[in-house]
């Protein structure tokens, strides 16, 4: 049992856990492995070098020996607490909060809660595509950014993320009473979007009217701004992956089944 089981708050169970990538600590073993070998390949030319210059110090030599030491120790030293760091290292979301918890004598615990989650985002170099490690930045309300990096699985805990600031009761939204259980009033003031005018935007994108599209669209997002096919729509018409992925985000918050944007959200990877 990890240091996130242990401090679980009423209520709360851990949804999907990870921690740092490995080559936190075999990225400084291989260096201090190349510098040692650099400098001792190179030290019997310095001795001969020294040899053969008289006003050489001899101390000068010895100074060479303690500096491949330093390398060796520090190297080491690095490789250990990359290694502690790698055994250690903990970040979960739950069906509250998301947590990360890094280091183990000296540790750094974040904490972002569920009901303040407004965006994640994943941040990767050529070497982390190779090897499998990601950046990943978790922005709360008020543009706070948490960023977790050389994250193992970072797609699946992005996904877990996302699957769980979805949740009507993790957002902080009130769960939706079943139709049957509807006031007369609700009916009145209910704020889906007509049907009718849903399928002909969506013909229109389909048939490539993007633009007359887009103005319907964009009436239906003024008229109707928590309907969770009009956000799916808003993300179909949009370039920017990014804005695609916000757009996603905001139809699974607002009907968490919504198979369409889930799946486009899925598609983009990012």
């Amino acid at each position: 049992m990890g240091y996130i089981e242990r401090n679980l708050i009423a209520g709360e169970r851990v949804i999907y856990k990870t921690g740092s990538h490995w080559w936190l600590w075999v990225s400084p073993l291989l260096w201090t492995s190349l510098l040692y070998a650099i400098f001792q390949a190179g030290l019997p030319f310095l001795v001969e070098q020294g040899r053969r210059l008289a006003n050489l110090p001899s101390e000068v030599l010895s100074y060479f020996v303690f500096g491949g030491i330093v390398i060796v120790v520090v190297g080491g030293l690095n490789t250990l607490g990359g290694f502690i760091r790698w055994l250690s290292d903990e970040i979960s979301v739950t069906n509250l909060r998301i947590v990360s918890k890094r280091g183990w004598l000296i540790r750094r615990v974040a904490e972002v809660s569920l009901n303040k989650f407004e965006a994640c985002e994943i941040a990767e170099s050529l070497l982390g595509r190779l090897l499998g490690y990601k950046t990943l930045i978790v922005t709360g309300t008020g543009g706070t950014a948490h960023r977790f990096e050389m994250v193992r699985r970072a797609r699946t805990l992005r996904d877990q993320i996302l699957a769980q600031a979805a949740m009507p009761s993790a957002a902080g939204q009130p769960e939706r009473r079943p139709d049957s259980e509807r006031s007369v009033l609700e009916e009145v003031f209910r704020t889906e979007a007509p049907v009718e005018e849903i399928k002909r935007a969506a013909q229109l994108i389909q048939s490539g009217k993007r633009q007359e599209a887009a103005v319907l669209v964009k009436q239906l997002a003024q008229q109707h701004p928590e309907d969770a096919d009009v956000w799916y729509l808003i993300g179909l018409l949009q370039s920017d992956p990014y804005k695609q992925r916000e757009a996603y985000q905001k139809a699974l918050q607002l009907n968490p089944n919504h198979r369409l944007a889930r799946s486009a959200l899925q598609k983009l990877g990012i």
